[in-house]
């Protein structure tokens, strides 16, 4: 499931600006200065520079409430912004040089919420984001964006756990749905792409190659009931050449084939042997006997010839000293007479 993009953490209105307009005052001590534009300040002065705790408001209706050092806001503060109550941002933590920096703060009016480490003005180090609709984010942050080591709890239950770059999953990580399903592997923009294990939640996996979130490429699938593909896939399907072995609960327990597989199915070249020891080489179609082929019994006795839908249709069966017994013509067998 797709995550949620972070919100850009910026409220433009300085501070420092404004004190060239106080600097001549030379103020000292605790007092106010109102601005020509409007604005309005009260706290601590020092040497006719805003220092100390204060409280500035802007003409639009901003205002900061906290520490200031040489006219500009430094070390804790509250800073909010909007008039009505419903348009609401605010930043609460600490301050350098009129930028947030260090621990924090930061409500967006949406109801979306930040908590961790700022950089310079921007969400970089540590925190963690809650979105307005649930979704969750715990971990490294930079230049604003997931990035690093983390967790993302999406409000539907799923979860990931592991490697984030440029706001995104991207890298090592583990995927957990409600529903059973797991995935622990590779990621890349948010899309399983790599190496990688998925579980379906009936207990069948895959291990293997995934490309745009697709088992992809080589890989080795294993049902619930024990059967096992190793091989190649294509778009999610077992396609290219690989080797099938039948499992306990299959009505071809314990038997194997071997060969070419299109779109899922046994196709082309193939190899089919039972657990009995008898054999078929030879064409597949549609995962059925089609073609030329041969079929030895665990005699040694064997049909060589064409085959369509799993039937012998035109050739020859030999006896086990391959001496020919029998012919066969559009699917019906004739006796040779000695």
């Amino acid at each position: 499931m797709k995550v949620q993009e972070e919100k850009d953490a910026i409220l433009l209105q300085e501070s420092g600006a404004y004190q060239e307009e106080i600097q001549e005052q030379m103020l000292q001590g605790q007092g106010s200065f109102d601005f020509p534009d409007g604005a309005h300040y009260e706290g601590e002065f020092d040497q006719g520079q805003m220092h100390g705790q204060g409280t500035f408001n802007w003409p639009g209706g901003e205002q900061y409430v906290g520490e200031f050092r040489n006219g500009k806001r430094q070390g804790q503060g509250r800073y909010l912004t909007g008039a009505e109550a419903e348009e609401v941002e605010y930043y609460q933590g600490e301050w350098n040089q009129d930028r947030y920096h260090g621990k924090g703060i930061f409500v967006w009016k949406d109801g979306s919420r930040y908590e961790g480490d700022f950089d310079e003005g921007k969400i970089e180090g540590r925190g963690t984001y809650q979105w307005s609709n649930g979704d969750q984010y715990s971990g490294e942050f930079k230049d604003g964006h997931k990035h690093g080591q983390g967790s993302y709890h999406w409000e539907n239950g799923e979860r990931y756990s592991g490697e984030f770059a440029n706001g995104d999953l991207n890298g090592q990580g583990t995927y957990q749905w409600p529903t059973g399903q797991q995935y622990i592997g590779e990621y890349r923009n948010g899309i399983k792409h790599g190496q990688g294990t998925y579980w379906e939640s009936d207990g069948s996996q895959y291990s293997g190659t995934f490309n745009n979130g697709m088992k992809d490429g080589q890989g080795t699938y294993i049902w619930l009931d024990g059967s096992k593909y190793v091989g190649e896939f294509t778009q999610g399907k077992m396609h290219g050449h690989g080797t099938y072995t039948y499992a306990e609960g299959d009505k071809f327990f314990g038997d194997t084939y071997v060969g070419e597989y299109v779109n899922g199915e046994k196709q082309g070249k193939g190899i089919f042997t039972w657990l009995d020891g008898s054999k078929y080489v030879g064409d597949f179609l549609h995962g059925k006997k089609h073609g030329n082929g041969t079929y030895t019994r665990r005699d040694g006795s064997r049909f060589a010839g064409e085959w369509r839908n799993d039937m012998a249709w035109t050739g020859v069966e030999y006896d086990p000293k391959l001496k020919i017994i029998r012919k066969a013509k559009e699917g019906r067998f004739f006796h040779i007479k000695e």
